[in-house]
């Protein structure tokens, strides 16, 4: 559980979590805030919970400017797709985004929760897919408590 972030969630028993500034860390391996490494080696993965705390009205607004409207507009990015599913915590929903050519022009997935007002960002480091069930497992499990 957290009481700033106000969630309670699982995690596998062997994996490790920690929490520093209104953010949580769930890791496969053993680390910490201050212990990050750049990439986690192959075969782990390292997922942030964050809030989520948009400049616009809507998701979609703020992930085609992420910059709240500071970095112009050579800067917007495209919304390829957008997957939604009902969890016990509310609606997650999956966005691939296509970045701006200047900004490299990759696509990133997003990861976000909703319930009413609030919204989380899970951010898995590689991606999710190397640990599918466990990400799943955790994002499904998350409830927001009051």
């Amino acid at each position: 559980s957290s009481r700033d972030l106000k969630i309670s969630f699982q995690y596998p028993h062997d994996w490790f979590t920690d929490e520093r500034f209104r953010s949580i860390l769930i890791a496969s391996y053993n680390t910490k805030f201050g212990e990050l490494k750049e990439q986690p080696e192959k075969g782990q993965l390292i997922i942030f919970i964050n809030e989520f705390n948009p400049c616009y009205p809507s998701i979609e607004e703020d992930l085609i400017d992420n910059s709240c409207g500071e970095r112009g507009p050579e800067f917007r990015r495209t919304i390829i797709s957008k997957e939604s599913s009902e969890t016990k915590g509310g609606t997650l929903f999956t966005y691939i985004v296509n970045n701006s050519d200047k900004d490299g022009g990759r696509n990133t997935t997003y990861y976000l929760l909703q319930k009413g007002e609030r919204i989380l960002s899970f951010d898995p480091q590689p991606d999710a897919l190397q640990f599918r069930k466990e990400f799943e497992a955790i994002v499904n499990s998350l409830e927001f408590i009051d």
